[in-house]
């Protein structure tokens, strides 16, 4: 049996540019505080996750700042439009790989149960993959709201708010790749080498003749 499977290594396509769109409204003089975003209320408006980044954010622009945004934030909206339509396919691409490694590592621990095999060790990394899809998914719907807001709101009535919503993407896309990351490391370093460890052992016992 054949118990290895591969991590398909997707690519972000254009979801960078939220940085260029954070480079494109910002300056030296903007502070910005350093608490992460917590997940918006479900059922919340648009102008409620403006001002729970606002007040998350805690950003101060000078009247210079904000002139320069108003003046840029609608040509930012529509480049933003464009990450949003990379940030639905990515998403889709790596949901896709996930949904593959999940049905795959139920359908082995299910050979490795009928060969007569411990699989704890193997269906305890299996929920933790679980777990990270999840937080991953969670932080990918957070991300594309976030998208969303940005290209909604006013920019030009609410600077403050457009920049708050910048940043909070930007925080949101930061941590979408580090949770994907996360879960390649633990296909890669973990569940992988569980796998190789039966594949070795069944080959062991088929040579000499074993169970």
């Amino acid at each position: 049996m054949n118990y290895n499977f591969m991590m398909k290594k997707q690519t972000w396509s254009k979801a960078g540019a939220i940085v260029a769109i954070t480079l494109l409204c910002t300056s030296a003089g903007i502070a910005v505080a350093a608490s992460a975003p917590a997940d918006p209320p479900a059922g919340g408006t648009l102008q409620q996750r403006v001002d729970q980044r606002k007040q998350e954010q805690a950003i101060t622009l000078s009247a210079n700042d904000q002139k320069r945004i108003v003046s840029n934030c609608v040509l930012s909206q529509a480049k933003v439009r464009a990450v949003q339509t990379a940030t639905v396919n990515t998403v889709a691409s790596y949901t896709k790989v996930y949904g593959v490694i999940d049905a795959n590592l139920w359908g082995i621990v299910g050979q490795l149960k009928l060969a007569g095999k411990d699989t704890y060790v193997l269906e305890k990394d299996h929920l933790d993959f679980v777990a990270k899809v999840a937080a991953f998914q969670a932080t990918a719907t957070n991300y594309q709201q976030s998208l969303d807001d940005t290209v909604l709101m006013n920019c030009s009535a609410d600077p403050v708010g457009f920049e708050s919503l910048v940043f909070t993407a930007r925080a949101y896309y930061a941590q979408l790749r580090s949770e994907a990351d996360g879960i390649n490391d633990n296909v890669v370093n973990v569940i992988k080498p569980e796998l190789s460890a039966h594949t070795t052992d069944l080959q062991s016992k088929a040579a000499s003749g074993g169970n």
